[in-house]
């Protein structure tokens, strides 16, 4: 039994159907018709008109209007979100059906899903650019599962926002496209009463189960600080790119209140074990480094220093030298630790002939200061002290003061124009005790 529509409902009959067939709504032909929207059901129903064809996957969906197809196909090949083609589609919807809604219309007109990276980028370490974000995201980075009934990863990096073109360069090398997101973080007060103060940050996520599998078989797996250990799929002749990425992201490189320049790891206690090895065979230097377990962490992280002005330049020349990928911060320190050794290069220890050993000893037995005995025979001040140790002398008390007999001689020669190192040399104190006698002169 057919339904008995209205005069003008049924002269526009094929029109309605023909109008639903292409994506309008029944509530919005119903308006444009003036009847109820049973009664456009009614009509589709009788003239047995499907909603969509039967092999459009999103069956539960409209298909988008005639006007917006071809573009919602160009500006998901141009890389826009589909977030963002949704809502300037669908406007009236709620924002989770957006998704949804441009997926499904995509894969029903054949368009393959695309990639926001390359998927297979990390399958094989075979260049120093893999190498070296491999050890970066080993540090620096996290990968988790977006939930619990997820099978895919998540992988995520966060640096400091003046680090950003850092995240723009491990874009283009995965092929990863869109921006990154900027978080602005207040102050924050720790227990321990310290403050920071607010900054900002620059993140990249990317969500990719053969990306993820990748990065845990070389090591960079979920929960790391507790559970990492040192990669066994990266090649020896890559080894220093992926340490240097390491050091970039959880390293440090620098000078202490020792003035002394040191290149620090920090990670698992199994990790730095490795990495200790692995460095100290590189740079031929068996005994350098040692570890320094975190008693907060049960000793399971820690830190390995390599400090002085030797080894450190070393391991930094090995890390650094010749490379086309780091971290600006890192590599700009590597530059001011090469500048400084070069206009101070540090004294090496050398080989004493008995003849010397007898010389430092005697001066040192006299009573002669340890700095005169060190810029007289080229020496350090601990070379010095070494030497007079191993001659079983008795250690000196380290001077308080000066006595008034040696303030005054120090005093008649500099006011007759004595140089200050020949007045350090003959009264057998240091260079700076007598500029600071002369500095009180000044001032006096």
């Amino acid at each position: 039994m057919q339904t008995k529509f209205t005069a003008p409902a049924r002269a526009a009959k094929a029109t309605i159907v023909q109008e639903y067939l292409d994506g309008a709504a029944p509530g919005a032909l119903a308006k444009r018709y003036s009847v109820s929207a049973s009664t456009i059901v009614r009509m589709l129903t009788e003239a047995a008109a499907t909603r969509l064809p039967v092999h459009y996957p999103g069956g539960r969906y409209l298909l988008p209007p005639i006007e917006h197809r071809d573009s919602i196909v160009s500006r998901y090949r141009a890389g826009d979100s589909l977030k963002a083609i949704g809502r300037d589609v669908w406007p009236n919807l709620a924002r989770h059906n957006w998704n949804n809604r441009v997926r499904a219309y995509l894969h029903y007109v054949g368009e393959t899903r695309r990639r926001n990276c390359d998927p297979r980028y990390f399958d094989c370490i075979d260049s120093e650019a893999k190498a070296y974000w491999i050890g970066f995201l080993a540090a620096d980075g996290s990968v988790c599962r977006p939930n619990l009934r997820s099978a895919t990863w998540t992988i995520r990096i966060e640096l400091t926002y003046g680090d950003r073109d850092h995240l723009h360069a491990f874009q283009s090398a995965i092929g990863c496209r869109g921006p990154l997101s900027i978080i602005n973080r207040g102050a924050r007060i720790f227990r321990s009463g310290r403050m920071y103060r607010p900054s900002q940050t620059a993140s990249v996520q990317i969500t990719c189960r053969e990306l993820g599998e990748a990065l845990i078989r070389h090591g960079v797996v979920p929960r790391k600080s507790w559970g990492m250990s040192f990669p066994t799929t990266v090649p020896d002749d890559l080894m220093r790119h992926y340490i240097r990425g390491y050091l970039d992201g959880d390293g440090h490189i620098g000078r202490g209140k020792s003035r002394h320049w040191s290149v620090q790891f920090s990670g698992t206690h199994e990790f730095l074990d490795q990495l200790r090895l692995v460095i100290n065979q590189s740079v031929n230097r068996h005994d350098a480094g040692h570890i320094h377990l975190d008693k907060r962490h049960r000793g399971k992280s820690g830190i390995l220093p390599y400090s002085g002005n030797l080894i450190a330049p070393t391991i930094a020349r090995w890390l650094y030298e010749g490379a086309a990928i780091y971290l600006g911060r890192k590599q700009a320190m590597y530059r001011n630790l090469v500048e400084h050794i070069s206009q101070h290069p540090p004294r090496i220890q050398r080989i004493l002939t008995d003849t010397e050993t007898a010389a430092i000893a005697s001066a040192y037995a006299q009573g002669i200061g340890v700095a005169v005995i060190a810029e007289r025979h080229n020496l350090s001040r601990t070379g010095v002290l070494n030497v007079a140790r191993r001659s079983r002398l008795p250690m000196r008390r380290k001077r308080i003061a000066l006595t008034g007999e040696e303030r005054t001689d120090i005093v008649r020669r500099l006011t007759r124009g004595e140089p200050p190192n020949s007045v350090a040399r003959d009264v057998g104190v240091g260079k700076t005790t007598v500029r600071r006698v002369l500095e009180t002169l000044r001032h006096g």
